[in-house]
């Protein structure tokens, strides 16, 4: 007949197992709480020196090497770009305001302003033809008045002794209406200049 085989609670394995915890769990606790928390530094005893302490003054020196920057940088830009011409002042020296660093010069930028200039006084003759040819327009105007206003008041007399002459039969009708043509025509002359 078959027994029923009950299950041990607690058999080797676990036992085992349960108690390998329990001691690493101890083991972390202790360390928490017991455990040494101070820094360490593990030397060569080849490079510790040993000697007697006395009192004097303290010295210390450290070979160390590095770059030293100053306080306060100020970077300086140039408006217009160029070659360095002359050199005042190197760099690390100290400098007040309106000190001269350095001289740049610019090709570019004379070729530019002479370019200009050049332009300038183009223009500037260009102007004083302009004004030249407007002053001989105006005075070559003022001839032609003068010389139609002579020759006006010329035909005037003309006309005027030909109105009396045709009155009295003395003339043509034909230098009478010649004449009052002409009179007439220096007078729209007239006109159409004084317009301009």
């Amino acid at each position: 007949m078959d027994r029923k085989i009950e299950k041990k609670k607690w058999p080797p394995k676990k036992i085992a197992s349960v108690s390998a915890a329990a001691i690493f769990i101890a083991i972390i606790f202790y360390m928490i709480v017991f455990g040494d928390r101070s820094s360490k530094l593990n030397v060569n005893s080849d490079r510790i020196t040993i000697s007697t302490v006395y009192e004097g003054p303290f010295q210390e020196f450290i070979p160390i090497s590095g770059s030293v920057l100053p306080i306060k940088t100020v970077f300086l830009d140039a408006i217009e770009g160029g070659r360095i011409e002359k050199i005042f002042l190197e760099s690390g020296n100290l400098v007040n305001v309106g000190d001269t660093i350095l001289k740049l010069s610019n090709t570019n930028l004379l070729l530019d302003i002479m370019y200009r200039e050049a332009n300038l006084f183009e223009q500037n003759n260009n102007l004083r033809n302009t004004r030249l040819a407007m002053e001989q327009n105006s005075l070559s105007l003022k001839s032609q008045l003068l010389e139609l206003e002579f020759n006006i008041s010329k035909m005037k007399r003309e006309f005027e002794r030909n109105q009396k002459l045709i009155k009295k039969n003395l003339i043509s009708q034909e230098d009478y209406d010649q004449s009052n043509d002409s009179y007439t025509y220096l007078l729209d002359k007239r006109e159409h200049l004084a317009k301009i």
